[in-house]
């Protein structure tokens, strides 16, 4: 996977960017100050990969002041295959090119231009709420399972149909719903049932790999409904066997959306057990694992965002995690300072993006 050219308009602060990549400079270090807006160089490459910002903003806050549309489009290469993308917002509706071609749905860009973000805030996939960990793991499954996104997208709508009935005491409705969900169910915890096993075992081998530290990881997924034979059955009877509480509560209080993804270290949550450092690097390696499981799904390299993070990094470890990411074909990294490029050395040939307030120098 390599961009071979990227071009913006009204995007944050960059009124206009266009910038062409050479296969023989494969990293690429955004090089400003704080707020002149090298990470939003970074979210429009993320943008043009999964149709949604990386940080918790709406779509709308992406134009440029006094602006009524953002404009980004991207030349790439997959797999010696050339394809294009560009996303037009305004008037909050998007207009999705792929290859020149009308996308009918938002989730058709979905593997297409394949990224993986590194930022500080990924920290919270392991110390955050469950709802930080089910985002992450579920636009992750999304893009390598097409269907799994319908079948989340499927519940999610059900979900809010029951909640309403719910709360508006309409209760015998809940039957209808419970059984629909039911399917819905059975699919996403199948599929996060047979993902994460497999995550798992990167994960483990990754910490293991780095040699930091000596202590063994886990990483496990926790259903809200636990049972020894996952079935559309015997969810639905779970579902019913709850009823009594759901109207109590007026809301549902199990299934997918109370779903839980925990990280151990020596068998300890990793969140009362783990430094700082160890969930940092955790959750860079996480990440990692996320790029290498897709580069075995699709046979390409994704392209590596990284925002900020190697700098609470000691040098060594800065390093190390460098190496450790691999032979990526393409690599942007945010940095304040040019010193930092160090890091890189016996690598390939760099290139230096100097950025003043949206503008590339």
């Amino acid at each position: 996977m390599f961009i071979t050219n990227f071009s913006c308009s009204n995007f944050r602060n960059y009124e206009f960017a266009d910038i062409n990549f050479k296969k023989n400079e494969n990293i690429n270090i955004i090089v400003a100050p704080n707020g002149m807006g090298k990470s939003n160089l970074l979210e429009a490459f993320y943008y043009l990969s999964y149709v949604r910002p990386f940080r918790q903003v709406n779509d709308k806050d992406l134009i440029m002041k006094k602006k009524d549309f953002f404009l980004l489009h991207c030349n790439y290469e997959k797999n010696n295959i050339k394809g294009s993308i560009e996303i037009n917002y305004k008037n909050e509706k998007k207009e999705i090119l792929i290859d020149k071609k009308k996308a009918l749905k938002h989730s058709e860009i979905l593997g297409q231009l394949l990224s993986v973000l590194f930022s500080n805030d990924d920290i919270f996939i392991i110390s955050g709420a469950q709802s930080i960990r089910r985002r992450f793991f579920n636009m992750f499954f999304s893009v390598i399972d097409p269907l799994y996104l319908l079948y989340l997208r499927k519940y999610d709508h059900l979900i809010k149909q029951k909640n309403n009935i719910l709360r508006n005491n309409n209760n015998d409705l809940l039957y209808i719903f419970d059984e629909q969900i039911a399917e819905t169910i059975n699919y996403i915890q199948n599929k996060r049932n047979e993902l994460i096993l497999i995550i798992n075992d990167m994960f483990i081998k990754s910490f293991e790999e780095i040699g930091f530290f000596n202590e063994k990881v886990k990483l496990k997924y926790s259903p809200s409904i636990k049972l020894n034979d996952i079935s559309k059955e015997n969810i639905y009877e779970k579902l019913v066997s709850q009823k009594k509480i759901d109207i109590e509560k007026r809301f549902s209080t199990i299934g997918s959306h109370k779903d839980d993804y925990l990280f151990y270290i020596n068998n300890i949550d990793f969140i009362k057990y783990g430094s700082f450092g160890q969930l940092r690097l955790a959750s860079l390696l996480m990440k990692n694992v996320q790029a290498q499981f897709y580069k075995k799904y699709f046979n390409t390299e994704p392209v590596f965002l990284l925002d900020d993070v190697i700098l609470e990094l000691d040098k060594e470890r800065q390093s190390k995690f460098i190496n450790y990411l691999g032979n990526y074909n393409q690599l942007f990294i945010t940095v304040t300072d040019k010193k930092y490029s160090d890091i890189f050395n016996n690598k390939k040939a760099l290139n230096i993006i100097e950025v003043d307030n949206g503008k590339i120098l």
